[in-house]
């Protein structure tokens, strides 16, 4: 939600709509489209006024080699975490991923 500065998730499924997921963080000034990762629980934000891009871990990654999972946040139960940020020298209004191999 652009003016509260924070990102909401949402799902609708016959006639009902409910929030799933509300990511809010004093990095996010102004974000105005988002991009979720196939391949990993990333989140991508544009953030248009800030002029970066932002990324956040949302989920749990699971290293098979050892099977050890990772949460997020220090002790791996915050609902999400930051990943880190692209500074660029415009407005971004757009963010996509494409796994390409």
């Amino acid at each position: 939600m652009r003016g509260d500065r924070k990102v909401v998730a949402a799902v609708t499924f016959g006639g009902t709509g409910a929030v799933y997921r509300t990511i809010k963080d004093s990095r996010m000034g102004d974000p105005v489209a988002v991009s979720t990762a196939v391949r990993g629980p990333i989140l991508s934000v544009a953030d248009f006024r800030g002029k970066k891009l932002l990324s956040f871990r949302i989920g749990k990654i699971t290293d098979s080699r050892n099977n050890a999972v990772y949460g997020c946040g220090a002790d791996g139960t915050a609902p999400f975490e930051f990943a880190g940020q692209l500074p660029l020298g415009g407005y971004p209004f757009l963010v996509g991923s494409t796994n390409v191999n």
